[in-house]
């Protein structure tokens, strides 16, 4: 997996000075923890903060900026459409 900028060149996750942020919305534990594994070992420097409801995604979201959010888009209370109404 690479990340690509908009011209479609790929693009060094470090090239940006910091660690990319990253918000994923995920319900299951194994499925996050799975995302995560895949994350890691792409990206160089990444930071992942995982939420599991429309709470701690508001929360996440008023605490600090994110560079991409990342969303399972059916969850038990809250889904990737709710997420974008945020």
């Amino acid at each position: 997996m690479a990340v690509m900028s908009r011209s479609g060149t790929p693009m060094q996750a470090t090239g940006i000075g910091r660690p990319i942020r990253i918000l994923h919305v995920e319900d299951s534990p194994e499925d996050a923890e799975l995302v995560r594994s895949l994350l890691e070992s792409e990206l160089p420097s990444v930071e992942i903060l995982r939420v599991e409801d429309a709470p701690a995604f508001q929360k996440a979201l008023e605490s600090r900026l994110f560079d991409l959010v990342l969303s399972d888009f059916t969850l038990t209370s809250f889904d990737a459409l709710g997420a974008l109404r945020i």
